[in-house]
């Protein structure tokens, strides 16, 4: 199954809610958004006009995603740690913020805990490595 724009728009209105869970969106977190959202395949000047007003934005719903397909959720999670970590720093909102997502997606909390430690233990070659959606989408394509 290929991802379906409603899932695409909700791995990127996800992510936005995880930048702004510390009401703080530093430049690094800026720029993952903005190369994941590529690979998603959206306007830039979309995501350079949402990035900027979610601060701002009150109408914004900031439940976790529900995805449909496990292994999409786990992809969301590790791409979410990627984009969440600021100097090897996760802050509390957004770990609270992903524990929510875990479970609400069916993830264990100590599996979303083990993907936390792989990642800490491998943040040089985790970061270069890309997103985990691009190898989702990688997959699913192959599988079509």
């Amino acid at each position: 199954m290929i991802l379906n724009p409603i899932d695409k728009g909700n791995y990127l209105r996800g992510l936005l809610i995880l930048i702004k869970r510390d009401r703080n969106i530093n430049e690094i977190e800026k720029e993952r958004i903005k190369e994941l959202s590529k690979i998603l395949g959206f306007n830039g000047s979309f995501v350079e006009n949402a990035i900027n007003e979610i601060l701002e934005n009150e109408y914004l719903i900031e439940n976790p995603p529900k995805f449909k397909n496990h292994r999409l959720a786990e992809a969301f999670i590790k791409d979410a740690i990627k984009i969440a970590f600021f100097e090897n720093v996760l802050n509390i909102y957004k770990l609270h913020w992903l524990s929510e997502f875990a479970a609400d997606n069916d993830l264990s909390k100590q599996w979303l805990f083990m993907e936390l430690e792989h990642f800490i233990e491998n943040t040089d070659t985790d970061f270069s490595d890309g997103f985990e959606i691009q190898n989702y989408l990688n997959a699913e394509f192959a599988a079509a």
